[in-house]
C-alpha cells in the first residue's frame, strides 16, 4: 500500500509538468463538494527529499493556473489568494495528452508510492537543502557532525590557559 492510494488514482489525474518522457511531475485533484483535495507526485528533483507523493492537501478555493514568468510559463497552485506552489514547468492538462503520455503519467502512481520526506523537514532543513547545502538527510547529518567537531576543536585551541 502506498501513501493515499485512495487519492493518487487515474480518476483524479489532472495533468503534468515537464517532459512526459523524462520523469514529469504529475498533478491530482478531486472536488468533494465543500472543499478540493489536491497533490502531486514529483518523480525527479535535485533535492532527494522532494521526490514522491506530496501530502494530500485541501482547500475550498484550490486552483492551478499557468502563468508567464521571465523564463517562460509555469504552473502555479493557489489556495484562495495564497500562492502555494510554483512548478518548474507549465501544466499540460490531461485532456491534451496522448494515450502514450497518459500511460507514462499513470506509471508514476505505481513508481512513487511513498510520501515525500520534504513534508517532514523543518524550514531550516529545507532552506539548507535548496541553497547549496546538504542535498539529503545523510548529508545533513554529516554536515552537523562535522560542524560540531570543528566547533569543539576551535574551543579546545582557543581556550585560555589556566594558571594556578
Amino acid at each position: 500500500m502506498g501513501y493515499r492510494d485512495d487519492f493518487y488514482t487515474a480518476d483524479n489525474l489532472i495533468g503534468h509538468s515537464g517532459d512526459p518522457k523524462s520523469h514529469p511531475t504529475v498533478y491530482f485533484m478531486r472536488d468533494i463538494g465543500k472543499t478540493v483535495l489536491f497533490g502531486h507526485i514529483t518523480q525527479k528533483h535535485d533535492v532527494a527529499e522532494n521526490v514522491g507523493r506530496e501530502k494530500v492537501n485541501e482547500h475550498p478555493e484550490y486552483l492551478i493556473t499557468n502563468e508567464e514568468f521571465e523564463d517562460g510559463m509555469h504552473a502555479v497552485e493557489w489556495a484562495g489568494d495564497d500562492e502555494i506552489h510554483t512548478s518548474r514547468n507549465r501544466l499540460v492538462p490531461i485532456d491534451e495528452s496522448s494515450d502514450e503520455v497518459r500511460a507514462l503519467l499513470l506509471a508514476a502512481i505505481a513508481k512513487c508510492t511513498e510520501m515525500k520526506k520534504w513534508g517532514e523537514m523543518t524550514r531550516a532543513q529545507r532552506r539548507m537543502a535548496t541553497k547549496g547545502g546538504p542535498k539529503n538527510m545523510n548529508d545533513l547529518k554529516k554536515f552537523w557532525k562535522n560542524f560540531a567537531a570543528a566547533a569543539k576543536k576551535k574551543r579546545a585551541t582557543t581556550r585560555p590557559v589556566q594558571t594556578a
